[in-house]
């Protein structure tokens, strides 16, 4: 009699259990999926969707795309990036605007500085994070100082000579006919400042800028300990919900764990 008693409880566990898996959801199992791209960015999850993560499992603004596999952008205020690297423990995202890693001299004047009142609610600058504006297509300036590293630029074929200042030094823009101002980091540009021959204005512009993803990280933190996903699912907002394996719920997943424990303990127990 015990052992038909424990073959009973054993065929109510995988009864359940069986049960409990057919239920997962599959838009549980979709954002397990994490994006992956080229050599430096590696599984990346929320907020970020892409490939075959899909766009219900991040927030909507911050799809990546990854051309020819090689490769990471991302849309940012209807410009396109090209990001360096992503930081999932300390939410930083590391990108450069694509248009500038081959020619930092458009043919029209741009500001690459991004609209935080309309970004602002994805990504913030990362501290460090410093304007650097280029005049370029300028007549030649005469004992200009010597921190104004000034540098050639091919406009609509012709080679031009423009200057890096500061913004205090802005008005060396009335004798040129474009500029533009770019977020960089502080630390690289420190450097191009302090020895321009060893750190180039290429390599300032290259290495990029910093910014900070994402909301608020509590709401999700407590939704992955209950052993959920965040995720936005069909909601246009920015605050997260909680996706568990039975589906969404607004904070956290509820503890299917215990029952599983409670029926082995009594089928052992028995």
């Amino acid at each position: 009699m015990q052992l038909q008693f424990q073959i009973l409880i054993l065929l109510l566990i995988f009864i359940t259990f069986d049960k409990f898996l057919a239920s997962e959801d599959a838009q549980f199992l979709n954002c397990t999926r994490l994006f992956s791209c080229g050599p430096t960015v590696r599984d990346v999850g929320y907020p970020f969707w892409g490939l075959d993560r899909p766009q219900e499992c991040g927030l909507p603004g911050l799809e990546l795309r990854c051309p020819s596999y090689n490769y990471t952008t991302i849309d940012v205020g209807g410009k396109a990036f090209h990001v360096l690297n992503i930081n999932n423990t300390n939410k930083l995202m590391k990108i450069v605007q694509i248009g500038l890693l081959d020619d930092f001299c458009p043919d029209t004047s741009e500001d690459v500085w991004l609209d935080e009142n309309v970004d602002g609610r994805l990504m913030r600058y990362a501290p460090g994070v410093e304007r650097l504006t280029l005049f370029y297509a300028c007549r030649p300036l005469f004992n200009v100082p010597s921190s104004w590293n000034n540098f050639m630029c091919n406009v609509s074929g012709t080679d031009r000579v423009g200057y890096v200042v500061d913004e205090s030094r802005s008005s060396v823009g009335t004798g040129c006919e474009l500029n533009i101002t770019i977020p960089v980091l502080g630390s690289v540009l420190k450097e191009f400042r302090r020895n321009a021959t060893r750190t180039t204005l290429r390599d300032v512009v290259n290495a990029g800028f910093a910014v900070e993803y994402g909301t608020d990280g509590t709401a999700c933190a407590a939704c992955e300990r209950s052993r959920g996903l965040c995720w936005s699912g069909n909601n246009s907002s920015v605050q997260p919900t909680c996706l568990c394996r039975d589906g969404p719920h607004p904070f956290v997943c509820p503890d299917t764990g215990m029952s599983f424990a409670l029926l082995h303990t009594i089928a052992i127990s028995s």
